[in-house]
C-alpha cells in the first residue's frame, strides 16, 4: 500500500503539466495566426464584360498595327498567310508598329540578358486616339466573349 501510495501522487502531478501541453498545442494555429491579416479570396471571371469594335476608328490609318505581316503572293500549301509568322522578320516596315513598345513586356520571363528586347526611347506616335484615353465610352460597342 505504501509504494501505490507513493507512486500516485507523482501521476497526479502530472496531469496539470499533460492538461497544459494539450492546451498548448491545440491553440497554436489560433496564436500563429493572430497579427496576419486575414485573405479573402475572390474569384473574377476574365470573359465577362468584354466590349468590341471592329476596326480602326476613323484617322487611325494603321497606327495602332502590331505589326506588318509578309504579303502572300502565293498560297501553294494552303494555308493561311500566318503559316509561317517568323516570315515577317524580314518584312520592312513602312510604317510605324507597335511591337519595339510590345516586346519588351515580356522581358522578365527571358532568362538570357541578351535575348531581352528594348523598349524605345520615345512614345509610339499613335496620335489623339478617342478609345485610349481612360474617359473614353465604349458603352456603344458590342458586347461579347473573347473566344480562346
Amino acid at each position: 500500500m505504501n509504494r501505490i501510495a507513493a507512486i500516485l501522487p507523482a501521476r497526479l502531478a502530472r496531469i496539470p503539466v499533460l492538461f497544459a501541453l494539450a492546451v498548448l498545442l491545440a491553440s497554436a494555429p489560433a496564436l500563429a495566426a493572430t497579427g496576419q491579416e486575414e485573405t479573402t479570396r475572390t474569384s473574377v471571371l476574365l470573359d465577362s464584360g468584354w466590349r468590341f469594335h471592329r476596326g480602326d476608328p476613323r484617322g487611325v490609318d494603321g497606327r495602332l498595327d502590331y505589326d506588318v505581316r509578309p504579303v502572300v503572293e502565293r498560297s501553294a500549301d494552303g494555308r493561311v498567310a500566318d503559316a509561317r509568322p517568323d516570315e515577317a522578320v524580314r518584312v520592312q516596315a513602312d510604317r510605324a508598329v507597335l511591337k519595339p513598345w510590345v516586346l519588351p513586356t515580356a522581358n522578365r520571363f527571358i532568362a538570357d540578358p541578351a535575348q531581352r528586347h528594348r523598349r524605345p526611347a520615345r512614345e509610339p506616335d499613335v496620335g489623339d486616339v478617342p478609345f485610349l484615353r481612360a474617359d473614353f465610352d465604349d458603352s456603344g460597342w458590342q458586347p461579347g466573349r473573347p473566344s480562346c
